[in-house]
């Protein structure tokens, strides 16, 4: 597992070997992010109640997969990015990261 952030404190790409099974990630989700009423300042102040930490079960070619309550699996959607993105076809796709200081990097560079 490689710290996640290059010498100048900027984000790195993540990529699958970033991650390996039984490691714990770290997955971001916005409840409230499609509603009309969402406050981008209010979740970089409160983001911590949207965290879940997730063990990583399996890793492929393509995919990581996490335990959960159901079948989740991440993917690098786009080269560059800094998470992993759910492989989902409905509603909002989630992020996961590597490490804690990852995320918490994501949230302050994006929010």
């Amino acid at each position: 597992m490689s710290e996640n952030r290059e010498n100048n404190g900027a984000l790195r790409p993540v990529t699958l070997k970033d991650f390996a099974v039984g490691q714990t990630a770290y997955h971001l989700y916005h409840p409230r992010h499609g509603e009309t009423n969402y406050n981008p300042e209010e979740f970089a102040r409160e983001y911590e109640e949207y965290i879940q930490e997730y063990k990583v079960t399996a890793i492929g070619r393509k995919y990581v997969n996490v335990k959960s309550a159901w079948p989740r699996r991440f993917y690098l959607e786009n080269k560059g990015d800094a998470y992993l993105t759910e492989d989902r076809d409905w509603g909002y796709s989630t992020k996961l990261f590597p490490n804690r200081e990852a995320l918490d990097a994501y949230v302050q560079k994006n929010y």
